[in-house]
Order: structure tokens, then C-alpha cells, then sequence
């Protein structure tokens, strides 16, 4: 009757329990805390190395670009051209004269192509031959395609043996045969104008070929017996 009454249960637990709990919640949110803040350093490094690495990849993509333009334009800068095996450039055959140079581009008639002659004026060089053939064709000359645009590199034109050397990028390679054909009537047939010129021979980087994708070509390339139309 006089006994000690029982602990009421809604007191909650003694004071040292209450403390140990809330340092233990505190550990456990801080370590939260730390685990999300390092995994956010985590993410921010990563897209800094995945940054640094793509504004690298396009740092040396630039300046190969760059590079190409700047080849090019030292190349389609003069009519003087690099040899190719030992081949004279073309200002040693003979001195350059301004006057009417023909250039040749494909028409599409009755779903065929057509090999059309149109003037240019300029140097009459096959090097300024082949440089006005692949800026194409003139806006008032509607109809007419450039299979053998700038897309492809010419990296060196040279006359050996009666026989203009003329080297070319990969991408002289590619698409169909039809088109590869046509390519090869226009670079023939561009060339071959000059006296000087009596035959074809087609390199690509630096090295002789006898097929151009799917296109077999000879040693000495002469004008296919296609009909040329003349604009």
C-alpha cells in the first residue's frame, strides 16, 4: 500500500538513453550528409574529365581542320604544282597564257548522264583547268552537276611523258561506280585539252592505282568515246 508506484510508461526512456539516441541520429545524418556531398563531388569530377576530353578530341579536330584548309589553300594558291615521281610541274612545260579553258559536268537526260562542255577564262594550265572544274558549275547554268567537287582533295598535279599525274584524297573513292565514272570523264577530259596532255594518270595518296572503288582505270587514261554536249 505504502510501496514506491510503478514507473508511468509515457515518461519516455531515462535521460542517458534519449542522449545516446539523438548522438547516434546525429552520426547517421552526418554521414548522410558526407555521402551525398561526395557523391556530388564525384559527378562534378567526372563531367570535368568527360569535358576536358571532349574540348580536347575537339581542339585536335580543329586544328587538323585547320591544318587541311591551310594545305589546300597554299595548293590552289599557285598554278606550280608539286611533282608526282619525279614529274615537271607544269609551269616547266610551257608559259602560261590567259585564255578560254573548257571544263566538263554531268547532265541528266532521259535518265542518263550526259558529259557537257562549258568556257572558263583563265591560266591555261591543266592545274587551273582541274581548280575551275571543281568550283562547278555557274548559276545561270541550271541542269548541270559537280561530281568532282571540292569535297575531293587534289594534292598535287604534275606532266611527265606527255601524261599529267594527278593525285587525289580517298574521297575520290567514293560513292557509286556511275558517279565514280563520271568523276574520272571530267578529269580526262579537263586535262587532256592541252597539247601537252596526251593521257591520264590517277594517284590516290601518293600512290598509283588501277581502280578507283569499283572502277578499274588504265596507266594511260585517253577520252572515253561518251558524246560531250557544248554549252
Amino acid at each position: 500500500m505504502f510501496g514506491k508506484s510503478p514507473k508511468d510508461p509515457a515518461s519516455g526512456p531515462p535521460a542517458a538513453n534519449t542522449e545516446f539516441y539523438n548522438k547516434v541520429t546525429l552520426i547517421m545524418v552526418g554521414l548522410l550528409i558526407l555521402l551525398i556531398f561526395m557523391d556530388m563531388q564525384a559527378r562534378r569530377h567526372y563531367r570535368t574529365i568527360s569535358s576536358s576530353e571532349e574540348n580536347a578530341s575537339d581542339i585536335k579536330q580543329k586544328s587538323k581542320e585547320k591544318s587541311e584548309r591551310k594545305k589546300a589553300a597554299e595548293l590552289f594558291a599557285s598554278d606550280d604544282e608539286p611533282d608526282i615521281d619525279s614529274g615537271k610541274s607544269v609551269k616547266e612545260i610551257a608559259s602560261p597564257v590567259h585564255g578560254t579553258i573548257f571544263v566538263y559536268y554531268i547532265r541528266f537526260r532521259g535518265g542518263k548522264s550526259e558529259l557537257v562542255r562549258v568556257k572558263r577564262s583563265g591560266v591555261k594550265t591543266p592545274y587551273t583547268a582541274i581548280r575551275l572544274l571543281q568550283k562547278g558549275p555557274l548559276g545561270q547554268e541550271t541542269g548541270l552537276l559537280n561530281p568532282f567537287d571540292s569535297s575531293i582533295k587534289v594534292n598535287s598535279i604534275a606532266i611527265k611523258d606527255n601524261k599529267a599525274l594527278i593525285d587525289l584524297s580517298e574521297s575520290m573513292t567514293s560513292m557509286s561506280a556511275p558517279v565514280i565514272s563520271d568523276r574520272i570523264d571530267q578529269i580526262v577530259f579537263t586535262l587532256t585539252q592541252f597539247p601537252e596532255v596526251k593521257a591520264v594518270s590517277f594517284y590516290i595518296e601518293g600512290k598509283p592505282v588501277r581502280k578507283i572503288g569499283p572502277v578499274a582505270v588504265g596507266a594511260e587514261n585517253k577520252p572515253s568515246k561518251r558524246k560531250v554536249i557544248t554549252l
